[in-house]
């Protein structure tokens, strides 16, 4: 992979960030960290509604404290329950990163 690219970025640099070195540096672990704990529960949140790869982006980056405007028509925005889930989905991987970083301290 030459480039990488991730909306992840807009809402969760660090995340995104780290995910990229890892497949930059061939770190499997860490890749499979992040897969694990964070990419993969965001993906089947993204996927549970059409439209959510662009809603909850945008959902991220209100919980991140960045102001975007609202959801045009015929994407919906996400619901609370969703958006607690993105929460404890960031959460989760900011956690993981964490303990990525203790490891190798």
């Amino acid at each position: 992979m030459e480039s990488y690219s991730s909306a992840v970025h807009c809402f969760a640099p660090d995340i995104a960030t780290a995910f990229h070195r890892a497949v930059r540096a061939g770190d499997e672990e860490a890749q499979r960290t992040l897969l694990t704990e964070f990419y993969l529960p965001f993906a089947a949140l993204r996927d549970l509604v059409p439209g959510y790869a662009v809603s909850l982006v945008k959902a991220g980056a209100q919980l991140a404290g960045l102001a975007v405007g609202p959801i045009r028509s015929p994407l919906v925005e996400a619901t609370p329950e969703h958006v607690a889930q993105l929460a404890a989905i960031v959460d989760r991987g900011r956690a993981a990163l964490h303990r990525l970083e203790e490891s190798r301290a």
